[in-house]
């Protein structure tokens, strides 16, 4: 049995990776945007997201972090 996803239901990270895979589909290619939304990451994400949710979102903010110790706090304003 298949789910249908309830697209008036998304959450703000399953809005998120919705679109960045909009724009990295071969139909729809716009690199330059799925480089922002990649850059940016997922939003924090919400209750209906999962542990999925928090475990994305945490894996960037690491990279974030990341990225800030090796260039002492000097990092694109996203982060």
């Amino acid at each position: 049995m298949s789910q249908r996803i309830n697209f008036d239901r998304l959450t703000a990270q399953q809005a998120y990776y919705q679109e960045l895979h909009w724009a990295e589909a071969a139909a729809t290619r716009n690199p330059a945007r799925a480089a922002a939304l990649r850059a940016d990451g997922p939003p924090p994400p919400q209750p209906a997201d999962g542990y999925t949710g928090q475990l994305a979102y945490l894996k960037h903010r690491a990279v974030c972090a990341a990225a800030e110790n090796r260039t002492g706090g000097q990092t694109d304003e996203r982060h």
